[in-house]
């Protein structure tokens, strides 16, 4: 059956049968008379070749296919309205598909996303994060943010914060720890910090600035917030990355013994083909993204 406007018309007096089960109560939502909406109903059933309802003395119910054409019906009419919604509402439309490393994402951008959103109501961000660098040639992203000493080449960047790096563990940790030494700690490493770095590469770097050696014993993980999930669980120290770890540093649920911050090598990229400059969807992304800095 082809969707004309007649039939539309009829379809959507069949929705509000199907919420009511009653033609009568259907009817006043749709200023008709009880009648008109039976008849409506009964010319449906013919068209379709099969019964929508059962017809009884205390109302109606839907039959099996009623059932399957009014789920569909409200489903589809559903996503219509939220298309409809997001078009009535100021600036772009669309969909924005990002990459992130999990410690940037988690630590830093979920907690702002809530204000894009309340700026940007029109748009959508599906966000995967990974450690590896996107092929930007064959697949449809529309930027990455990365953690990196230098921006990638061949591509469009903006530098969007420095990091420091600066050891952290919870306080029953440290209150167990042999006199307090980090020679003695159980150190717990991001092995996956940036592309290409060794398993140890913060925390050596770290150490090479305080003129430590580092110690025997180690625990690694592949992103830098299971390695501070760690410090919180009390399994050793982890080397916090300053804007991923200020909050629970504030809160009290991690502190810092072991010696002041370093730069870090790396800082915070956000990276992307030079033509997204150009595309509404992105573009309101990224000054959203610079404006948070």
């Amino acid at each position: 059956m082809r969707l004309q406007g007649g039939r539309l018309a009829a379809l959507h007096c069949f929705l509000h049968c199907a919420r009511q089960l009653s033609f009568a109560r259907a009817a006043e939502l749709l200023h008709l008379s009880p009648s008109a909406v039976s008849h409506r109903m009964r010319k449906l059933e013919e068209e379709l070749g099969f019964p929508l309802f059962q017809r009884r003395p205390r109302g109606l119910v839907l039959t099996e296919r009623g059932e399957t054409l009014y789920h569909t019906l409200a489903q589809s009419l559903g996503q219509i309205d939220s298309v409809l919604t997001q078009l009535e509402q100021p600036g772009p439309c669309g969909q924005l598909r990002l990459h992130a490393m999990p410690g940037l994402a988690q630590g830093w951008l979920l907690p702002r996303l809530a204000d894009f959103y309340h700026r940007y109501p029109g748009l959508g961000l599906s966000l995967v994060t990974g450690n590896s660098q996107v092929d930007f040639g064959a697949s449809r992203w529309d930027g990455a943010l990365y953690y990196l000493p230098a921006p990638l080449p061949g591509l469009a960047h903006d530098s969007l914060m420095t990091e420091d790096l600066i050891p952290v563990c919870s306080p029953a940790y440290f209150q167990a720890l042999d006199s307090g030494s980090l020679r003695q700690a159980r150190l717990l490493h991001d092995a996956s910090a940036w592309f290409g770095c060794r398993p140890e590469a913060e925390w050596q770097y770290w150490l090479e600035r305080h003129k430590q050696p580092i110690g025997e014993h180690h625990l690694y993980f592949d992103q830098t917030e299971l390695a501070v999930q760690a410090a919180l669980a009390g399994l050793g120290v982890a080397m916090g990355r300053g804007h991923l770890v200020a909050a629970r540093l504030t809160a009290g649920t991690l502190i810092a013994p072991f010696g002041p911050a370093v730069t870090a090598p790396c800082r915070y990229w956000l990276t992307y083909p030079a033509e997204q400059k150009k595309a509404p969807v992105f573009g309101a992304f990224r000054d959203w993204l610079l404006a948070q800095l």
